[in-house]
């Protein structure tokens, strides 16, 4: 049983630089480049597109994707020596948007190199995933791109747990004029008691700013075929808002918590929001 326990986490490292190199390529691709930043305590990659007069063209708007957690877990019991998605959604999704100015963002270690960070330690892909230094380290990569785009104001769009770090970045800033989210984890502490795993002990939940950022408008997608995270996680975080009308959950059919989104993306992202301002 060692042996096979070592030979899959063998195997799970071996795979890291070919997802790295495929999103690399799938990126420039699709006319994004590449940059590393610093914000706080992490690295963050990012990806680029539109050039620093792109926002201002549109409107001073910088639509902002986050990625989900990765390959954050093995199995049930058995973490993951590297968080880099094997399936980059959000960097899917991105691709599929056809706003004039948009940026990516990953995670902390992800794609970048766990060994390069010595803070990329394996909570910050756990029980710390949603951790404050982690929300501060993104939200101040944001803070660069938009100086890089020129931007004033930001769209947030977040995947899977990158939903929780957009609404939590959110409730930090005063920018941002939407927030959009694709089977996001909105409330981990609901879904985490339903599935019955261990709570994330040292994370932010985005329930609990729910109601902080609720005059923002924002829109929910939950997968229809989505076994992970259920519309019953988005409904929880929009009864902590308490009465807005500026929260909508819509249900995706044929979705799952990450197939089918890139398909349909940019009819979605182009829908408009709901007026509540």
């Amino acid at each position: 049983m060692a042996i096979f326990l070592a030979l899959l986490t063998l195997s799970a490292c071996a795979g890291v630089e070919d997802r790295r190199d495929g999103a690399q390529q799938f990126a420039r691709g699709a006319g994004f480049s590449a940059q590393i930043l610093q914000g706080g305590a992490f690295e963050l990659l990012t990806f680029y597109r539109g050039g620093p007069s792109s926002a201002k063209a549109s409107g001073t708007s910088l639509r902002v994707y986050i990625e989900g957690d990765g390959f954050a877990w093995i199995s049930r019991y058995r973490i993951s020596p590297d968080p880099t998605p094997r399936n980059p959604v959000a960097l899917k999704l991105a691709a599929a948007d056809h706003a004039s100015a948009v940026f990516y963002i990953a995670r902390p270690c992800q794609f970048i190199g766990v060994g390069h960070n010595p803070n990329c330690t394996q909570k910050y892909w756990t029980s710390h995933r949603f951790a404050p230094e982690v929300i501060a380290s993104t939200s101040a990569v944001i803070d660069q791109a938009k100086k890089i785009a020129g931007a004033t104001v930001i769209e947030l769009v977040g995947f899977s747990g990158g939903g929780a770090v957009a609404v939590l970045v959110a409730a930090q800033r005063a920018d941002v004029a939407s927030i959009r989210t694709v089977a996001g984890n909105l409330d981990h502490v609901t879904l985490n008691r339903r599935i019955e795993v261990s709570p994330l002990t040292g994370s932010l939940n985005a329930a609990d700013v729910a109601a902080q950022v609720s005059t923002i408008p924002q829109i929910h997608y939950v997968g229809a075929k989505d076994d992970l995270i259920g519309a019953y996680v988005a409904e929880s975080y929009r009864r902590r808002a308490g009465a807005s009308n500026c929260i909508a959950i819509q249900i995706i059919s044929g979705a799952s918590h990450t197939g089918g989104w890139d398909d349909m993306w940019s009819s979605l992202v182009a829908s408009p929001l709901l007026r509540c301002k």
